[in-house]
Formats: C-alpha cells, sequence, structure tokens
C-alpha cells in the first residue's frame, strides 16, 4: 500500500512537487530562451507579470532565430562559393547540406516550441496533479524521479559542453576562423535544442509510464482471488460470512461449496453459511467506485497522451530526421576519411572521434526515445490482460463484474501510442527501419 500524505497536502504543495520534477530541465531550457514554468508572484501582478514573461522570452527567441538564420546563409554562401571555385569533395558537400537541415530543422522546432509549450505544458501538469492526488502517490515518488532527471540532466549538459569545446577547438585549423566559430555556436545551439526537446519528450512520457504502472498495481491490488480456496475468497470479498458458532468451517467440504451455489442461484440459504445483500455491504460500493475511480484514471492518462502528441508530435518528427540525417552523414564522413587517407594527422584523428561521439550520442537517443514509448504502450497493454484476468475470477459480484467489464472496453477502444507527427509510430519497429535505412543509404554513398 502506497504510503505518505501527498494527497492531504494543499493544492499549492502538491502542484509544488509536480513541477520539482521539471526544475531542472526548466533551467535548460532556458539556455535556448523556452520557459516551461511560469512562477506567478502574487494574484494582483498575475496577469501582468505573465504577459511581461512570454512576451520578453518571445522578444529574445524572435532575436536568436533571426541571428542563426543569418549565421547560417552566411556559411553556406561561404561554403557553396567555395564548392564552386575549388570543387570540393562529394562527402564536404554532403556534410554542408547536412548542417543546413539541421539548422533549418532546428528553427522550425523552436518556433513551434515557442508557441505550444506556454500553451499545453501548463494544462498538463495542472491534469497530472489531479491523477496524482486520486493515486495517493508519495513524496518519495518526486524525490527519486527529481533526483533521477537532475543527473541525468548534468550529466547530458556536461557531456554537451565537452564535445562543443571540441569542435570549436577543431576552427583554429580553419582558413576562415570567424565564420567557423559562428557556424559551429550555431550548429551546436540548433542540436541542443533538438536534444533538449527529446529529453523533455522522454521525462513526460516516463512520468506516463509511471502512473500507468501504478494504474495496473491498484487493478491488481485484490489479490486474494488466487491466494485463497472458494469459500475464503468468498468470505473475503464481503459475499457471504460464516457463523463459527453453528458451523464447523473445517467440514466444509466440495459438497458444500456446490450447495451454496444452488443457494445462490435459488436465494436460499444454507442453515450454516449465511449471505449478505450487496445493498448492505460497504465492500461493494467501494469496490464499485474503486474501479469508476481507476477509470477515470485509464481515460485522463489517455488525454495526456494525446496532449504529449500534440505538444511534441512535429518537434519529434524533426527530431527523428535530424537524427537520421546526422548519423548517416557523420558516419559517411568518417568512413570516406578513414578509406582515403592512409595516415591522419593526430588533430584530424580527434576531430572523427569526436564525430563519432555525435553519432553515437544521436543514436543513444533514438533508442531512448522508441524504447520508453515501447515500455509505455506494453504497460498499458497490461491494464488489457489485468481486467481480462478479474473477469475470470468467479466469485466477482455481477455489479463488479460489469464494471470491470465497462473498463476493460474502455481500454480496449482506447489505444495508446506515441507518434511522430501521425507520420509514423514512434516505437523499437521504428528504431530498426532507421538502422536499416542508415545501413543502405550509407552502403550506397560510399559505393
Amino acid at each position: 500500500m502506497l504510503t505518505g500524505s501527498f494527497a492531504n497536502m494543499k493544492k499549492n504543495k502538491r502542484l509544488l512537487y509536480i513541477y520539482s520534477i521539471f526544475i531542472p530541465l526548466n533551467f535548460a531550457f532556458k539556455a535556448i530562451c523556452l520557459n516551461l514554468l511560469q512562477e506567478r508572484r502574487g494574484n494582483e501582478n498575475k496577469h501582468k507579470s505573465l504577459k511581461y514573461l512570454i512576451s520578453s522570452y518571445n522578444l529574445i527567441n524572435i532575436s536568436l532565430l533571426i541571428i542563426i538564420i543569418s549565421s547560417a546563409v552566411s556559411f553556406l554562401f561561404v561554403n557553396f562559393y567555395a564548392y564552386q571555385t575549388t570543387q570540393l569533395h562529394r562527402i564536404e558537400h554532403i556534410h554542408i547540406l547536412q548542417f543546413s537541415f539541421t539548422i533549418t530543422t532546428s528553427v522550425t522546432s523552436l518556433i513551434i516550441s515557442c508557441i505550444k509549450f506556454h500553451k499545453h505544458i501548463q494544462k498538463m501538469l495542472i491534469i497530472l496533479l489531479e491523477l496524482d492526488a486520486l493515486l495517493k502517490i508519495p513524496e518519495i515518488f518526486y524525490k527519486n524521479i527529481v533526483k533521477l532527471i537532475k543527473t541525468l540532466t548534468i550529466l547530458f549538459v556536461i557531456l554537451y559542453v565537452i564535445l562543443t569545446g571540441t569542435d570549436m577547438s577543431s576552427c583554429r585549423f580553419s582558413d576562415q576562423i570567424a565564420v567557423c566559430l559562428i557556424f559551429d555556436a550555431t550548429i551546436d545551439y540548433a542540436v541542443f535544442a533538438h536534444l533538449l526537446t527529446a529529453v523533455l519528450y522522454i521525462t513526460f512520457i516516463f512520468v506516463v509510464k509511471g502512473r500507468f504502472e501504478m494504474l495496473n498495481n491498484y487493478i491488481m491490488s485484490d489479490k486474494i482471488f488466487n491466494a485463497y480456496s472458494k469459500i475464503m475468497a468468498y468470505e473475503k470479498l464481503g459475499i457471504i460470512y460464516i457463523n463459527k458458532a453453528n458451523c464447523n468451517t473445517g467440514l466444509l467440504i466440495k459438497e458444500d461449496i456446490n450447495e451454496f451455489h444452488a443457494s445462490l442461484e435459488q436465494g436460499n440459504c444454507n442453515n450454516h453459511i449465511f449471505i449478505k445483500t450487496f445493498h448492505e455491504l460497504e465492500y461493494f460500493k467501494k469496490q464499485k467506485m474503486h474501479y469508476q475511480i481507476l477509470r477515470i484514471v485509464h481515460e485522463s492518462l489517455c488525454n495526456i497522451v494525446d496532449s504529449i502528441n500534440t505538444i511534441f508530435g512535429f518537434q519529434i518528427f524533426l527530431f527523428i530526421l535530424t537524427s537520421f540525417t546526422e548519423i548517416t552523414s557523420n558516419l559517411y564522413y568518417t568512413v570516406c576519411y578513414a578509406i582515403n587517407q592512409a595516415n591522419m594527422e593526430f588533430d584530424k584523428v580527434i576531430v572523427l572521434i569526436n564525430i563519432l561521439i555525435w553519432v553515437i550520442m544521436y543514436f543513444t537517443f533514438l533508442f531512448i526515445t522508441t524504447g520508453i514509448c515501447n515500455l509505455t504502450v506494453i504497460n498499458v497493454n497490461k491494464t488489457i490482460i489485468f481486467l481480462q484476468r478479474l473477469l475470470l475470477i468467479p466469485e466477482i459480484h455481477p455489479g463488479i463484474s460489469a464494471e470491470i467489464q465497462l473498463f476493460l472496453q474502455q481500454a480496449i477502444n482506447r489505444k495508446v501510442r506515441f507518434t511522430a507527427f501521425d507520420f509514423f509510430t514512434v516505437n523499437f519497429k521504428l528504431m530498426s527501419s532507421i538502422v536499416g535505412g542508415i545501413t543502405t543509404l550509407l552502403v550506397m554513398l560510399v559505393q
């Protein structure tokens, strides 16, 4: 049974626990001028501060987007001119096109995020707050998640800073150091925006996955069905009680149980077994309310999944496309240089190793993203399995059975899936398709 006093807290304090999960990511998002959590200090300044906060962040976003686009255009112009005059190798040209695509998708993703985050994130957190109150989630649950997310965010930022520093240090070998530094800063900012959006997407799905697991635990909370004999199960369920003064329970054998079943059907009572009327049973009312609440929780969680698809669908679609192009072009760049250059300089080796680390990072993010979506859908499907198991229990009262059947019908009809703007479903099948596509395209390019 869950412990803790989360359900008894004031709403503001519970909301603070919900927000605490996303505070580490909120600090990271401020680096790309997006604010997830809006602080409201005082009711009298509520509208004024909110308007100022959104407008100031939008102003910074617009300024940075102009810088990104200008830097990208200037770099592409310089490199296009170089390509026309010196006839750069095909791998350099593909690398430039890949950079251009990454910057374009990042700018688009940022614009969409600016519009959707302020509109939907707060509403989704409020819904999670109400669900957590229903599920009586303990405080320790939030503390553990906050520690995990804080640790992962710090590790991600440290690794990203190291890779960015390595990228920029390679500009000292360029003939156009200023252009190289501006472009590296631009492309690193673009990549950071993509990866951070993926981190937030993963975090929300991780939170939803935990709620579905708790929902399944509540569904199977009455494990006495399989742990006791029929006569014990009847008594535990509150359907009957045994008058031990007049009846020796040790003498209850198969014939007694058959007689009890017959008395249930005919509405009669055995001398030793007294059937309670369900109108007098508090247990029956609690059980029916139990499954009604769980149905509401399930429906709300499915709505949150729909909201996640609405908020992040297009950004995740761009992230997957960008990851595909980044992995393919970087692997192609590395393989071609490794084949064509017999004796590479040490600095070039470091650059290639850095590129491979970027490939590993993108691949890891793709694997985690598809994996967490896949695991969440598995947990959702377990709800159907657990409800079907409950219906196999013969001791369940028809009223409770009807409630479970309604719940089962809802779970079957309410399919949960995570999509990338409805272009494809995000799961392990997508991951296998990406790996196959990268392998095929890489072989074609190398040949």
